[in-house]
C-alpha cells in the first residue's frame, strides 16, 4: 500500500490525434504515477490533487479526456461528505455524547445499611437537584453534602463525588461504630486544581477519579468512605499522591521608580536605674524617628548580691528611606530575580514541563507574567462533615 492508495489517485484516458504532443504536454505535470499508450489514447495514473490541472491542460489543447477509474480513502470520503444527513448524524452523535457525559445517569449510594434508608437519602437527594438526568457540573455538591445532613437524622458523615456519568454518594450513619484504629480525622483527598490525572498512589481510601481523566478543583479524588465485603461503611484519613498535569499563571510587577529602606548603624542609650527610676546618662543623641529594638540591664551587685541599682542600655535604630529609579534592562532582572524566588519556594513540588514568558510596560511598572505547564500532586485534605447527636452531648441522668 502506498500513499496514495490512501490520500487517492486517479486514471485518466486522453484521446488525440497527436498522442506525442500529448506525452510532451502532459510530462510537465509533477508526480506522474504512470503513462501509457493504447493506440491513439494516452492513459495516465495521477494523484487526485493533480486532476484540475490535467483537465485544464486537456481542455486548453481541445483534447478529449475521462476519468475511467479513482481509487483511494480520499475518494471514498468525498462520497460520504456529499451526504448531509451522515455529517448531520455524526455531528448530533458527538454533540449527545458530550452533553451524556455531563448528566446524571446513576446515583450510586454506598453505605446505607437498608433499602429504606438508602431511598430516604435519594428522596433528600432529589429534593435538592441530584437525580437521574441531572446536570453534574450545574451541582454544588458541597452544599448537597451539607443539606443531606441537615435533612436525614442518621447520616453522621457524607461525600459526593462524581466519575463519568456516575454520581457516587458515600455515608455513614450515626449509630454506626468506625472501624478505624487510627484518630486523625477523617477526610477525603479533592483536587486543589484543574488538570488531567497521570497517575495515582492510593496508601489510604478508594480512588474515585479516573486515571487519564480531566478533572476540576474541589472534585472528589480519593474517598475516605470505605465500603467493606459485608455492605458496612467505615472512615479513613485518605493518604494519596495524585500527579497530574495542569496549567498555572503569576505575574510580577516592578515600579520603575521604588524606595528602598535602609537600616543605619544601631545607637546606644543607656540610663542609671534606681529602684523604678531611670536617669538619663550623657551619651549619644537619639534621632528622631528612632525605634527601641533591644534594652537590658545590668545591676550593680553586693557581695553577689544585685542591688536596685544598676545600668539599663537600649539600643536605637532608625530606618531611612531612599528613592531608586530603574532603567527597563534592569527592572526585568529584578523580575527575573523574583521568578527564581517564586518558582525555588512555590512550585519546588512541581516540575516544569513548558513556561512562556511576556513582559508589558504599564503605568511606570514593568509586569512579567508567567504562564506554566506543570506536573505535580494535585491532591490536598477535605475534613469529612461530621455530625454528632444531640443525644451525645447531653449529660447522663443520675
Amino acid at each position: 500500500m502506498t500513499v496514495y492508495d490512501l490520500l487517492g489517485m486517479l486514471e485518466l484516458r486522453i484521446d488525440s490525434l497527436e498522442p506525442e504532443r500529448v506525452l510532451r504536454e502532459i510530462t510537465s505535470l509533477k508526480k506522474i504515477l504512470y503513462i501509457r499508450t493504447q493506440g491513439e489514447s494516452v492513459i495516465l495514473g495521477l494523484p487526485f490533487g493533480k486532476k484540475n490541472a490535467a483537465l485544464s491542460i486537456c481542455q486548453e489543447n481541445g483534447w478529449s479526456a475521462e476519468i475511467t477509474r479513482e481509487r483511494g480513502l480520499l475518494t471514498k470520503l468525498r462520497g460520504y461528505l456529499k451526504r448531509y444527513g451522515i455529517a448531520a448524524g455524526a455531528l448530533i452523535s458527538a454533540i449527545l455524547c458530550l452533553y451524556m457525559s455531563n448528566i446524571a445517569m446513576k446515583i450510586r449510594i454506598v453505605g446505607a445499611p437498608s433499602p429504606q434508608e438508602e431511598e430516604q437519602i435519594r428522596q433528600i437527594l432529589s429534593n435538592n437537584g441530584l437525580h437521574a438526568g441531572a446536570y453534574i457540573p450545574g451541582l454544588n455538591l458541597i452544599k448537597l453534602e451539607t443539606e443531606l445532613l441537615k435533612a436525614s437524622g442518621s447520616v453522621a458523615w457524607a461525600s459526593i463525588g462524581s466519575t463519568g456519568s456516575v454520581v457516587s454518594v458515600s455515608v455513614s450513619m450515626s449509630d454506626e461504630k468506625a472501624q478505624t484504629r487510627e484518630r486523625r480525622i477523617p477526610c477525603n483527598i479533592v483536587s486543589d486544581k484543574d488538570g488531567q490525572i497521570l497517575k495515582a498512589s492510593v496508601l489510604v481510601g478508594e480512588l474515585s477519579a479516573l486515571i487519564g481523566s480531566p478533572v476540576k478543583k474541589g472534585e472528589l479524588l480519593v474517598s475516605g468512605i470505605i465500603e467493606n465485603p459485608n455492605g458496612q461503611a467505615y472512615y479513613v484519613h485518605a493518604i494519596a499522591d495524585i500527579i497530574a498535569e495542569y496549567t498555572e499563571s503569576v505575574t510580577l510587577e516592578q515600579p520603575l521608580y521604588d524606595s528602598i529602606d535602609a537600616v543605619k548603624d544601631p545607637v546606644y542609650k543607656r540610663y542609671l536605674s534606681f529602684f523604678e527610676y531611670n536617669i538619663p546618662l550623657p551619651g549619644e543623641r537619639i534621632e528622631s524617628g528612632s525605634s527601641a529594638i533591644d534594652s537590658y540591664s545590668q545591676p550593680i551587685r553586693l557581695f553577689g548580691i544585685p542591688l536596685p541599682i544598676g545600668i539599663m542600655t537600649e539600643k536605637y535604630v532608625r530606618v531611612e528611606s531612599s528613592s531608586i529609579s530603574y532603567s527597563i534592562e534592569e527592572a526585568a532582572e529584578v523580575l527575573e530575580d523574583k521568578l527564581y524566588n517564586y518558582e525555588t519556594n512555590m512550585l519546588k513540588d512541581a516540575e516544569i514541563l513548558e513556561k512562556k514568558e511576556s513582559y508589558e510596560l504599564r503605568g511606570g511598572s514593568l509586569y512579567l507574567t508567567v504562564s506554566y505547564r506543570l506536573r505535580g500532586n494535585i491532591g490536598r485534605e477535605s475534613p469529612l462533615f461530621v455530625k454528632r447527636k444531640i443525644s451525645d452531648s447531653l449529660p447522663e441522668s443520675q
